[in-house]
């Protein structure tokens, strides 16, 4: 089977060997699994799509000019340290799915100043709000990067929901 050939196209030909009987069964067993799974299937409403989905938060920073390598390095290593450091308030473990961080490396020139940019991905919009409302850490980390940043900019997004 060569490797290029749609999914479609190599399931029919592996099928396609097997007995008549037995092919009929593989058909009518997935017509009748995929019938129940859309019949059942309902579209969620927006505010399940927000609570259900996950949450990208994306942060971008430009640093003050007189902050050196190291002390933004720091700011960068701290912002990346909330992941473990951020803890649930009923759990009372750490609730940030994933978080990267890196030094703008685009060839663009529409950074307007940005240098530094951050993904935080959260599971729902409560885990984000407490992030960003409430969470002790987090408020105490922003607390210390006020007066080292220039500028920073900061949007939200569930994958999908446009």
């Amino acid at each position: 089977m060569r490797r290029d050939k749609p999914v479609a196209e190599a399931a029919t030909i592996c099928i396609g060997t097997l007995p008549l009987r037995v092919r009929l069964n593989v058909t009518s067993m997935c017509t009748a699994k995929m019938l129940r799974f859309w019949k059942t299937r309902t579209a969620p409403s927006k505010a399940e799509a927000q609570t259900t989905r996950p949450l990208v938060h994306v942060v971008l920073f430009q640093f003050k000019a007189q902050l050196t390598l190291e002390q933004r390095k720091e700011c960068c290593s701290q912002m990346l340290r909330l992941k473990d450091k951020c803890l649930h308030p009923t759990s009372s473990r750490p609730y940030i799915r994933s978080s990267v961080g890196g030094l703008d490396s685009s060839i663009e020139q529409r950074q307007d100043g940005i240098t530094h940019a951050f993904v935080v991905e959260f599971d729902s919009v409560e885990d984000r709000d407490y992030y960003v409302q409430r969470d002790p850490m987090h408020k105490a980390f922003v607390e210390s990067m006020l007066p080292k940043l220039e500028k920073a900019q900061i949007i939200d997004f569930s994958p999908g929901v446009f």
